[in-house]
């Protein structure tokens, strides 16, 4: 089986079979499958159904919260949006007009203080995912920030990694939505 490991904007040809991408960059239809191989389900690209009049739903984990939360909440993922305080309040002696600084005295504070606007976060607006490590009282967080426009795809690239590893074989055939992520990523990020 031939592999290629795939980069930012690059399709692998979908005849290879198998390809390997980092977690950080699955999304799409790539990122449900690897979540069903997580969880020991079968992916499903579209509604399935039995024989005797079941339905069986797509596999959506990064885009149906009822797919997706059960999974959060028993792994624990903690979820939070990037959001930028509009201001940060310091010392007088850290004044300085030209950060657009102004003195003020906030409610409960005896003296004055320098109020500084702060600057919109690189991922502003974006979803942040994180693993607890260990149990009992010594639980901590993991290291890797997974980051993404919607909480469930930072939340499930999360769960893979915790599983799988920090690169996973994917098959080539859904990896379209990957690189057309990718792809608009980085060029929304180069502006």
């Amino acid at each position: 089986m031939n592999q290629k490991t795939t980069e930012a904007g690059k399709l692998p040809d979908a005849r290879e079979g198998m390809v390997t991408i980092k977690v950080h960059d699955l999304s799409g239809a790539a990122l449900d499958w690897a979540v069903a191989k997580c969880e020991g389900e079968k992916y499903e690209a579209s509604i399935s159904y039995d024989g005797i009049g079941n339905e069986y739903p797509a596999t959506r984990y990064s885009t149906d919260p009822a797919q997706a939360w059960p999974i959060i909440e028993r792994e624990g993922i903690s979820i939070r949006k990037i959001v930028t305080p509009p201001f940060s309040v310091f010392a007088t002696r850290h004044y300085d007009a030209a950060k657009g600084d102004e003195i003020v005295r906030p409610k409960g504070y005896k003296h004055d203080m320098v109020r500084r606007p702060n600057p919109p976060h690189k991922y502003e607006g974006w979803w942040l995912a994180k693993m607890p490590i260990g149990t009992g009282s010594n639980d901590s967080w993991s290291t890797e920030n997974f980051l993404s426009p919607t909480s469930l795809v930072a939340a499930m690239r999360c769960c893979v990694e915790s599983k799988l590893g920090k690169e996973i074989e994917v098959p080539a055939n859904l990896m379209n939505d990957v690189a057309m992520t990718l792809s608009h990523l980085c060029s929304s990020q180069s502006k």
